[in-house]
This record gives C-alpha cells, structure tokens and sequence, in this order.
C-alpha cells in the first residue's frame, strides 16, 4: 500500500472549514514525512550491522540479495553469505537495507 491511498482511507479530520482545511493539510505533510522516514532504505554497507543480523544487500555484480549475513574470512576479510543452497559469497556488497518484521497473523 502507498500512503496515498492508505490516507484516503484513514483521514483524521472530517471538517471542511476553512480552519479545518489548514490542519488537514499539516497533519498530510506530518504524516507523509513519517510514512516515508518508516519505509526500509538503503544504507552504505559500513553502516551495516556487525553481528549475525539478516539483512538484504546490493552488490555490485549480483544486484539485490535477501537474507545475507556478515562473516570474516582467516584473514579477517568481511563478506556475506546467504541462507540456503541458492547463498552466494558476495565480496562486492555496496548497500544494505535491515529486514522488516514479519506481518502480524491475525490468528496470534
């Protein structure tokens, strides 16, 4: 979902004066900057965490990859390692974006 479309069907004014109209574009902006600062970025990969937490990465020859974590070679060289039999070694690793929790189960 977009914030668009999630704040067409959440708005928190219903009042049209004129006094009303102000607010609600205030409370748009608010709430459009907050939506955007919660969205997952990429951030420079020696910001990345430096423990076994997972993360997606972007190398520069394999583009995107999901669920790498950080490892040290015998001469302390870092790379990532992914998950499962499809987890390549990547030494080119540029970004990283942390991965978002899970959706709730309505059935919790």
């Amino acid at each position: 979902m977009n914030f668009e479309k999630w704040w067409a069907t959440n708005p928190p004014l219903k009042n049209k004066s004129s006094q009303s109209l102000a607010a609600h574009a205030f409370a748009k902006e608010a709430a459009r900057l907050a939506w955007q600062a919660a969205q997952p970025q990429w951030q420079p990969i020696e910001t990345a965490p430096q423990d076994k937490t997972m993360v997606d990465i972007y190398s520069k020859s394999l583009g995107r990859l999901c669920d790498y974590q950080l490892n040290f070679n015998g001469s302390g060289h870092k790379f990532y390692m992914g998950l499962g039999e499809s987890g390549f070694v990547v030494w080119d690793a540029t970004h990283f974006m942390l991965i978002p929790q899970p959706p709730e189960s309505k059935n919790d």
